[in-house]
């Protein structure tokens, strides 16, 4: 399934929203639906990312917000919702959020200590100290 906006620019790549296959699914309009809803929770995370970039934080935090609802198991958005509330001047209200992803993926952590290059948090030691010291989440 291919599906593309309603306003064509002629460039396939950037008119395409979605390009799903599911030729050898036993069940193929079911996971067609799933990657679907997979898809929209994605839309989330990018608009996120964009509105981010033009340093809309709160908009940035309610998108990624949406994404991580309609995937719970997507660590990646709570990820950036927690940075996005960090770079909103919210590291309080990003404090749990960054302690649920760093005692699921403890990967995140060191994503962290890259962020002040990439020009996503500011060069500031403390604050990328305070984050990355936060302590996980008791599991159970």
């Amino acid at each position: 399934m291919i599906v593309v906006k309603s306003e064509i620019t002629g460039n396939f790549t950037s008119d395409r929203i979605f390009d799903l296959r599911v030729d050898d699914h036993p069940q193929p309009l079911d996971e067609l639906r799933r990657l679907v809803y997979v898809g929209r929770a994605y839309q989330h995370m990018n608009r996120g990312d964009d509105v981010f970039t033009q340093g809309n934080f709160l908009e940035a935090v309610l998108e990624y917000k949406r994404s991580a609802k309609m995937l719970p198991g997507l660590i990646e958005a709570k990820f950036w919702q927690a940075v996005a509330l960090t770079a909103g001047d919210r590291l309080e209200e990003a404090r749990p959020i960054f302690s649920e992803v760093f005692s699921q993926e403890p990967k995140w952590r060191k994503m962290v200590t890259r962020l002040p290059k990439a020009g996503i948090l500011p060069e500031d030691t403390k604050l990328i100290d305070d984050i990355t010291s936060i302590t996980v989440l008791k599991q159970g």
